[in-house]
């Protein structure tokens, strides 16, 4: 995505909060800046066990500086 995103752009990635670490780590070798946390609040719950997983991560993410 680094590649072919225009210079000085955002993007929002989701990700799985039990592989956050491998997430961050690909996005920084590749030259990402992790610039912003969001979290999106669901209806449901996607899965159950312990708990119910009723929302979505992502993180905003920049290449260079966007204005």
């Amino acid at each position: 995505m680094f590649r072919v995103l225009k210079p000085n752009s955002l993007m929002v990635s989701f990700y799985g909060w039990n592989r956050v670490e491998k997430f961050v780590d690909a996005w920084k070798k590749s030259g990402f800046r992790i610039v912003g946390h969001l979290v999106f609040k669901k209806r449901y719950a996607s899965k159950t066990a312990f708990l119910g997983h009723s929302h979505e991560n992502a993180y905003l993410l920049a290449k260079g500086r966007p204005v």
